[in-house]
């Protein structure tokens, strides 16, 4: 079987989290990838909490396949995740994925979107 990355499916990223427990390796958290491969996003965040370090935000509208929109128009449950990063004190980088071809408006909208939804975690 071919896999698109390392962390693909979600119970190889998830070896890949525990078998690295025992070194200062954090987690680069993307919002979208564990909904692109068929799981809930929730648990496997609650799992991985602890070590994640930087947030990748990124969108898929549809649920089992990586179908890139606008950040916050899809099936994302960025409040659920914000909320749960704010509360385990979460202070690093969050970077945008900006992938719906919508250029600069795009950028300012996923932006603002990111923005709004962190304060209102």
């Amino acid at each position: 079987m071919e896999y698109a990355d390392f962390s693909f499916p979600t119970d190889i990223f998830l070896e890949n989290v525990d078998g690295t427990s025992d070194t200062p390796l954090g987690v680069n958290w993307d919002t979208a990838n564990t909904l692109a491969y068929g799981d809930d996003a929730v648990p496997v965040l609650e799992r991985v909490l602890s070590r994640v370090t930087s947030v990748h935000a990124a969108e898929t509208a549809e649920r089992g396949t990586l179908e890139p929109v606008l950040v916050g128009t899809g099936l994302v449950p960025f409040d659920e995740m914000f909320g749960m990063l704010k509360g385990a004190g979460f202070n690093g980088w969050i970077c945008i994925e900006e992938a719906s071809h919508q250029g600069k408006a795009g950028i300012k909208a996923a932006t603002q979107f990111v923005r709004t939804a962190w304060e209102e975690a």
